[in-house]
């Protein structure tokens, strides 16, 4: 056998580890999202539905204090924005957060799938996006996508779509 032929052997067999690998590690991050569906479905059963009087009526707020340029403080009234005014803001910046696989495209699509596959209630996307806590549409959207046939095979890729 060549220095060619061992080197190309030696490639495939590396390639082939690295198959083995990517699949072991999609079969976890399956098993994964197997478990966290499973607690949160049971965890869900003992919670109230999802209604947009709820929606409109909640707001999670702390004082805060701010320092002028002249040293002098005073208080300010901060809330928690929800999802899609985070996205709204990334995009009015220009800026997409890669680090995280998040951008207003992936938020809004989220919030697109989970408006229309919520039951018994009407809810936009806007007020979806304004009240869900950051990351919370992509769980949604994760298990929205299985449920629909969408993410039947375990693959690493799918699953980190949305994470």
């Amino acid at each position: 056998m060549s220095e060619k032929e061992r080197r190309l052997l030696k490639q495939a067999e590396a390639e082939k580890e690295r198959v083995e690998a990517e699949k072991e590690r999609a079969k976890k991050l399956w098993e994964k999202l197997e478990d966290e569906v499973k607690r949160d479905t049971e965890a869900a059963k003992r919670l109230a539905p999802l209604t947009k009087a709820i929606l409109l009526g909640t707001q999670q707020t702390e004082i805060a204090t701010v320092t002028l340029i002249d040293g002098s403080k005073y208080q300010v009234k901060i809330r928690a924005l929800g999802e899609g005014e985070i996205a709204e803001a990334q995009e009015a910046a220009g800026l997409n957060i890669p680090e995280i696989g998040v951008t207003p495209r992936h938020v809004k699509f989220q919030h697109a799938l989970f408006s229309r596959a919520i039951m018994g209630e009407t809810l936009s996307t806007e007020e979806i996006g304004g009240k869900l806590r950051f990351g919370e549409s992509a769980k949604l959207a994760t298990r929205i996508l299985r449920l629909s046939g969408y993410l039947s095979s375990p693959s690493a890729e799918a699953i980190d779509l949305f994470r």
